[in-house]
């Protein structure tokens, strides 16, 4: 997902920065976390997500669900061979005893890992049939979730807070892109805000 365009502007960042009465890293990473949720957006609701997950992501997985068999086959594979270094005196026993305590410590874990791993593919194909409406939701509760995680404040609709505007700074310039983000900036997207946030 790195090769994507860019989809937020320096007059974002700027105009983020005013309304939060800061220039910091904070604010670059409030923006990081909108880029990627936007990013997820638009490739979900332009079919990227044929399967449930972004073709780069499921890439990625696939080889991390292949090293981590890898791995659990070689460490499976390592207490036999253990075994024979003690016994050809090359390996004390109390070694081999440590050894095979961090080997089984460490199969557990990516054994999880590769269920982990499956169970989020189940769910992402699961819910590959959402519509756009129910992503569009899904967007504006991953953006709330980013000015509350970055800025320890919660995203309410208060006209004494600084969240709407925040939100509407994010998203400005993808209005011609989008018609439900366009929606935002006119009175139907009211009604869509406060059932979220209000």
């Amino acid at each position: 997902m790195n090769t994507e365009e860019q989809l937020l502007n320096p007059e974002t960042e700027a105009r983020v920065s005013q309304l939060m009465g800061r220039t910091d890293t904070t604010t670059e990473a409030y923006l990081a976390d909108c880029e990627r949720c936007l990013g997820a957006y638009f490739s979900a609701i332009n079919g990227g997500f044929a399967e449930g997950l972004p073709a780069a992501i499921a890439a990625h997985l696939d080889t991390v669900t292949h090293r981590a068999a890898e791995l659990r086959s070689a460490l499976y594979e390592l207490p036999d061979e253990l075994t024979a270094l003690v016994n050809l005196h090359l390996l004390g026993a109390v070694t081999e005893r440590r050894m095979g305590r961090d080997l089984d410590a460490m199969v557990e874990p990516l054994e999880d890992l590769a269920a982990a791993i499956h169970q989020l593919r189940e769910q992402a194909r699961a819910e590959a049939s959402l519509g756009p409406e129910a992503l569009f939701e899904r967007l504006l509760r991953a953006l709330g979730a980013a000015y509350r995680n970055h800025f320890n404040l919660q995203p309410k609709l208060d006209p004494r807070q600084p969240f709407l505007a925040v939100l509407r700074a994010t998203l400005q310039s993808l209005t011609e892109r989008d018609p439900r983000i366009a929606s935002l900036f006119q009175a139907e997207g009211e009604a869509q805000l406060h059932r979220i946030f209000g």
